[in-house]
């Protein structure tokens, strides 16, 4: 699980120096990306937080139509590995910083594809890890 944790996380970010290199047309590497980053939010969400860590989070929309969300944590913390924990938590946080860098490299250099492609992966990786660090 803690491969499975990054994999998708290098890949995204693998994609995105290939594609943009390679590819004169954003577009493709856009939707790629993204779809990585996509792919990895689900991931990270759903099956790695849950295995790894013990955390689950989602939203739910109550009968007045109100959004609430739910976290749940696991009452014992023990039965979680160190390694699991360590991989688990040092990915999820150095994930959205470099994303962030990306945009903020790509702002510089005023290419406005590839600055909203590393904001979509950059703003999926922050919402897994702001919804993990409240639970």
């Amino acid at each position: 699980m803690c491969v499975l944790h990054f994999a998708f996380k290098v890949v995204a970010m693998l994609l995105y120096f290939i594609l943009t290199l390679a590819l004169d047309d954003g577009t493709i590497a856009f939707i790629i990306v993204s779809t990585f980053s996509v792919i990895d939010f689900w991931i990270a969400k759903n099956l790695t937080g849950r295995i790894l860590v013990g955390l689950r989070w989602w939203s739910q929309i109550k009968a007045d139509g109100e959004e609430e969300w739910v976290y749940e944590s696991l009452k014992d913390d023990s039965r979680v590995n160190g390694v699991d924990k360590a991989v688990f938590w040092g990915v999820s946080y150095l994930t959205p910083i470099l994303w962030l860098v990306f945009a903020i490299l790509q702002i510089l250099t005023f290419s406005l594809n590839n600055f909203f492609m590393c904001m979509v992966a950059f703003t999926l990786s922050f919402v897994n890890l702001l919804n993990y660090i409240r639970c």
